[in-house]
């Protein structure tokens, strides 16, 4: 519905601060690794994007990150021809399905191969801090201001996702509100009913989606809720309802239960 509930926002506020994901630049070595020198991270920085392409070849730009689809999309699309022309590199796309996503990107840091830009799906994760203590990921603490949309990033988000206050990439921003039940209001007026405001409300407007032909093409053909396929963790749209009866599921690694009507968080 689109009037949200206080724990609805605090949940959403978790999601984004709890498991805020980070696209990292990541450096292939580092003075501290294989008597590695300064200037080996100096040969993997992009050339600025109005490099002429006949007196510099574009910069190799190779991207890891998780996909929710099985028909990838290729490097030579629209965009990625696009991105490649707006900032003059040669760009690989290493997509992996995102249900095993973990499990390769603790692979990828392992092996110590790691692609230049690297999607982190935990940004506390112990693997990732690990790799950041050893050298193998670019401190970008003073470096965002550098640039005029990412020196807007919120310093809450950023301090959040930061180790030893240190920032190691840019945060994927999230709106609060982002997860909730969306409806049609041409809908809503078509079976003369009005914003629902009770769980009542919302079992009537879903009943009269489905019975009384909101669309008005005279067939049955309408449904009152639908869903993505997809419902694991906080996907999962029955979890947006049960927090109207003030429940919320419980998580792995914790303890989470209902006292009163407030909800309480049990240690790790």
């Amino acid at each position: 519905m689109k009037k949200k509930t206080m724990k609805a926002k605090r949940a959403s506020t978790f999601l984004i601060l709890g498991t805020v994901c980070i696209v990292l630049m990541a450096s292939c070595s580092s003075g501290k690794n294989n008597g590695g020198t300064d200037s080996s991270n100096n040969s993997t920085a992009a050339p600025p994007a109005s490099a002429s392409a006949d007196t510099q070849e574009a910069f190799k730009l190779n991207i890891m990150l998780p996909i929710f689809k099985t028909n990838y999309p290729k490097d030579d699309s629209p965009v990625a021809a696009e991105l490649e022309k707006l900032t003059g590199t040669d760009i690989h796309f290493e997509w992996v399905p995102n249900a095993s996503y973990a499990d390769k990107f603790n692979i990828t840091l392992a092996s110590g191969n790691l692609p230049k830009i690297i999607y982190v799906p935990d940004s506390k994760g112990p693997s990732f801090v690990s790799a950041v203590k050893s050298g193998a990921f670019w401190d970008l603490t003073d470096k965002l201001k550098n640039y005029p949309n990412l020196s807007q990033a919120s310093e809450i988000i950023l301090n959040n996702s930061s180790i030893n206050g240190k920032t190691y990439g840019v945060y994927r921003g999230r709106e609060l509100g982002r997860n909730g039940v969306y409806y049609r209001q041409d809908w809503l007026e078509n079976v003369g009913l009005e914003q629902p405001k009770t769980i009542d409300d919302f079992y009537n407007m879903l009943k009269a989606f489905k019975e009384k032909d909101p669309d008005g093409n005279g067939k049955d053909d309408t449904y009152g809720l639908v869903m993505v396929k997809w419902t694991a963790g906080w996907g999962a749209g029955f979890d947006q309802i049960k927090l109207w009866f003030g429940r919320r599921r419980r998580r792995s690694g914790s303890s989470r239960r209902q006292n009163q009507g407030g909800e309480r968080g049990g240690g790790q």
